[in-house]
């Protein structure tokens, strides 16, 4: 009975929600539509200041960065803000609806309604414009009057205690986690802790003829080559042994460029071909002279990479 008592205990500590994951930040610039400003690296924010003092040791600050206090537009209370160093980290997907998206209208930082797109949480129906373009217009007023599409990612991050959760209200990243939720459920991972890595991806997308925006999208790769662990814990073991994690993480996985090379083009999706291209930049390898898979003349190891990463392009969009 105490056994028990103790493990439902880890468990609860495991998951309890430790604080947030942001890939951008919402402003409102001069023409008072709310905007959100791409961030480089993960940035993580917490209420509790040990917390984010874990944070910091364990994946790094990024260079001018600090621990500070927070309040990000439309919340109540400020929080720690650790604007980290890793582009990437790796993460466990808890069992059950690790990721969720909703229609919501939010103000003053309390939904007013949740909608799954035909019916509202009450009963009702939708209230929202059906023309999606008037509708994503009036979600992102300052005083919003239409719902925007909630997608939602709770991970267990490597070396960090509790859950945390991402929030990306962008259609992009809306089609990539929905894509990879339709994955977890219909894959031998269901029901179990999915192994992953979760990393921030700057992409530019077309506003008009002769505009353009550079956004910041979640990337969730799931780590489908690996064996599942039976428990969080393992999963970290295992992570930290199989992938050169952030700043500060012990141990390699490639040894040399034209290795890292090797890894880019045998990478069976986006995330595993930027954990090596991230390893190689991290090594200062970029620069090297590698040969390719299928054979020729040495190119270097930038080249190679980029060609590679393009190849993914198509299936994130």
């Amino acid at each position: 009975m105490t056994r028990d008592i103790t493990e439902t205990f880890r468990l609860q500590q495991a998951y309890r929600r430790a604080g947030a994951i942001h890939v951008g930040e919402a402003m409102i610039p001069e023409d008072g539509h709310a905007r959100a400003v791409p961030l480089e690296t993960l940035r993580f924010s917490t209420q509790s200041r040990q917390i984010a003092q874990t944070v910091a040791a364990t994946l790094g600050l990024r260079p001018g960065a600090s621990l500070e206090r927070w309040t990000p537009l439309g919340a109540r209370r400020p929080r720690w803000r650790v604007d980290t160093a890793a582009r990437w980290v790796p993460v466990v997907l808890p069992p059950g609806e690790a990721i969720t998206q909703i229609w919501q209208l939010w103000r003053r930082g309390h939904p007013v309604r949740s909608c799954d797109g035909v019916t509202q949480s009450s009963g009702s129906t939708c209230a929202c414009p059906d023309d999606e373009a008037v509708r994503q217009v009036g979600a992102h007023q300052p005083r919003p009057t239409a719902c925007a599409l909630y997608s939602r990612v709770t991970v267990l991050v490597e070396g960090l205690p509790g859950s945390w959760m991402l929030t990306c209200t962008g259609r992009y990243g809306a089609r990539h986690l929905a894509t990879v939720a339709w994955r977890i459920r219909h894959t031998a991972v269901q029901g179990g802790h999915t192994p992953a890595v979760l990393a921030v991806e700057l992409t530019t997308v077309e506003l008009g003829q002769e505009e353009a925006a550079v956004i910041a999208v979640p990337r969730l790769e799931l780590a489908e080559d690996r064996p599942l662990p039976p428990g969080v814990e393992a999963a970290a073991r295992q992570r930290r042994a199989v992938v050169a994690g952030p700043a500060g993480a012990t141990g390699r996985r490639w040894a040399s460029a034209q290795e890292c090379a090797e890894a880019i083009c045998a990478a069976r999706g986006w995330g595993q071909a930027r954990l090596a291209v991230d390893h190689a930049r991290r090594a200062g390898w970029m620069n090297s002279l590698v040969t390719p898979a299928g054979g020729g003349p040495p190119v270097p190891l930038q080249e190679l990479a980029a060609d590679r990463l393009r190849t993914f392009a198509p299936a994130r969009r």
